[in-house]
């Protein structure tokens, strides 16, 4: 097993835990791999960005340095990418299939009528209309099988 699966596993196992997140952030952003770098900014900055979600002033500047990192992986279409992965919404995506929003550390997507929320900078939760649901369920490899 990888060092990069070691730390997703360790990730998945724990998800409160920041320091398996950010190790792998730091991992992913020394990559000589485009996505994985992106996917490593993303996860630093979602971190970095939870750990002011209960301040009422925010004046430090790795906040907004987050923000910013938060903003462009999400502006390139990365996160909207990465979603797709799940069999939603057209392949290739083109720009015009997906929007983002963002607050603090909760950046959440939207392709169609199915919406992606990444928290702390990995995917927390999917929303799909019974439709989608259904057309998913029926292309998803069942673990079982």
């Amino acid at each position: 097993m990888s060092d990069h699966s070691h730390l997703w596993a360790a990730c998945l196992a724990d998800p409160a835990d920041d320091t398996a997140r950010l190790v792998l952030a730091d991992l992913l952003r020394e990559s000589d791999d485009s996505d994985a770098q992106a996917k490593g900014r993303f996860l630093w900055a979602g971190v970095t960005a939870a750990g002011f979600r209960d301040a009422d002033l925010i004046d430090d500047p790795h906040y907004y340095a987050a923000q910013a990192e938060l903003g462009a992986v999400a502006a390139s279409g990365a996160p909207a990418r990465w979603l797709g992965l799940l069999w939603i919404g057209p392949d290739p995506l083109t720009r015009s299939d997906w929007a983002w929003d963002a607050t603090r550390d909760r950046v959440t997507v939207r392709i169609g009528d199915t919406l992606g929320t990444y928290v702390r900078g990995m995917l927390a939760e999917v929303a799909a209309s019974l439709e989608q649901w259904l057309v998913l369920s029926r292309l998803a490899p069942m673990p079982f099988s």
